[in-house]
């Protein structure tokens, strides 16, 4: 397990969870189990309220730190003791851990453990293992993880199980996972392996651990469980990545991003993204590409409602795939054409897909321009070669400042001297520089056209179109 946590086993175990025996030993000694009594309602109450009463005196345990006693064959021999114990609902909670086992015949404590403070809430479960039948985990959490230690009682004697550690997004981290009629012990661990290493922890893409019993180490051991829900031992192989193969995926997957039309939960959203789109590209996806349904508290991808498409894969008709020298990581390149007012120009689509342990899935999608600004036509007045990447461009209201990008030409600029933009440039030629612009989370295509007498003329998809006067 990738992460453990230590510091609450360090503490709980290593610094020492001891064993208190009865002192009152003569007592327990002397006292006769009566096997064939069974108490009533009435006596069985008056018995747990007398041993919860001699635990509060014994061992200085606030009350209000007290758990609800349990009626539990702990010792399996076929009649309930009283279990009384401390609970400590915070980390800030001030109480030392107890664990005592009643006699509920004779109100006799027959056996007790404690556990060091260690600044952790506590709880404290009954389970049932296949080899030692009944049985007490006592669960300690703190600091995004947790410590059970699990116990039973043979011969008036603590008997130690095992102890189970993982990280945990569910304060139930024990149930019967496989419906055996045993209960398990549940964990997370942040997926971080490849397609999952730019996700932020917490983000909360996780892989789910079972611990379950082993009836030949006598250990919970642990499985992983990946977010589709399969066992990552009964998990296939994921084979190289063919030109075929990484089409099909592309195409399936560009159909799957068309067909979300309705709005999506976050958690919906994940899982429609899943089979096709890494953790990596469903996290960047989720928190750049999302707009707010009207009238619905879900959320639709900005392309279905816009012409933003940043985020949108073209349709590709082929893959001539470049593998990384690991074969880890493919990388897929294909002209596309778009166009802007009737102006055909054209850029790169690049995918990247990464190897998972689910497959192959799509990591990373870009475009940029595909063609170069060094090849560029002569413009027209003022820019009448073409402009230095580094040369200013200035007309009476836009200044334009070429970057040479690894993405495309990037552009900053000013519009009206005083509000700043963020500007692309797409492509140039003779008589129009075509661009796009942000507005908010929207990008805006728009062109300018180098119209006669030192007059240019700006349009845009959001309505804008004016003629303004150009500098000489």
């Amino acid at each position: 397990m990738k992460q453990v946590f230590i510091g609450l086993i360090i503490l709980a175990v290593a610094a020492g969870c001891s064993q208190e025996t009865d002192q009152k030993g003569s007592l327990s000694n002397q006292a006769s189990i009566q096997q064939g009594k069974q108490l009533s309602e009435q006596e069985k109450i008056i018995a747990v309220q007398k041993a919860k009463e001699d635990f509060i005196s014994e061992f200085k345990v606030p009350e209000a730190n007290v758990g609800e006693p349990l009626l539990y064959d702990l010792n399996n021999d076929g009649q309930d003791e009283i279990i009384i114990y401390t609970v400590k609902k915070t980390l800030m909670d001030k109480a030392d851990v107890y664990v005592s086992v009643y006699n509920p015949q004779t109100g006799v404590r027959t056996v007790s453990k404690k556990f060091d403070d260690n600044g952790s809430a506590v709880s404290v479960f009954k389970i049932n293992n296949p080899s030692y039948k009944k049985a007490l985990a006592v669960v300690m959490y703190g600091n995004g993880g947790y410590l059970a230690e699990v116990f039973t009682v043979k011969k008036n004697e603590i008997v130690s199980i095992d102890h189970v550690a993982s990280q945990f997004n569910d304060v139930n981290v024990i149930a019967d996972a496989d419906q055996d009629g045993y209960e398990e012990f549940k964990g997370f661990e942040n997926e971080s392996d490849n397609g999952s290493d730019r996700v932020p922890l917490s983000a909360g893409f996780v892989s789910e651990i079972v611990f379950k019993w082993d009836e030949k180490s006598k250990k919970y051991n642990a499985s992983t469980f990946g977010e589709d829900g399969m066992q990552d031992a009964q998990r296939g192989q994921t084979s190289e990545l063919t030109p075929e193969k990484a089409l099909q995926i592309l195409q399936t997957a560009y159909k799957l991003q068309l067909s979300w039309t309705g709005p999506k939960s976050e958690q919906e959203a994940r899982k429609f993204m899943r089979p096709f789109f890494s953790n990596n590209f469903t996290y960047e996806f989720l928190n750049d590409n999302m707009g707010k349904s009207s009238g619905s508290k879900g959320i639709i991808p900005k392309y279905s409602q816009s012409d933003d498409t940043r985020w949108l894969l073209p349709s590709y008709t082929k893959a001539d795939l470049q593998l990384s020298d690991d074969k880890t990581t493919a990388t897929i390149t294909q002209s596309i054409e778009r166009n802007v007012e009737g102006r055909i120009y054209t850029v790169q689509a690049t995918v990247v897909l990464v190897k998972t342990k689910y497959g192959w899935k799509i990591d990373k999608l870009t475009y940029s321009d595909a063609n170069k600004v060094d090849t560029l036509t002569r413009l027209k007045g003022k820019w009448n070669t073409p402009p230095s990447k580094s040369e200013l461009l200035q007309d009476v209201s836009i200044e334009f400042k070429l970057n040479d990008k690894k993405n495309g030409v990037m552009v900053s600029a000013n519009q009206f001297g005083t509000e700043s933009m963020d500007f692309k440039v797409l492509s140039f030629d003779d008589t129009s520089i075509f661009f796009e612009y942000k507005d908010g989370n929207k990008s805006v295509p728009a062109i300018i056209h180098f119209l006669d007498d030192n007059r240019i003329r700006l349009t845009s998809d959001m309505g804008t179109d004016m003629v303004l006067g150009r500098s000489k």
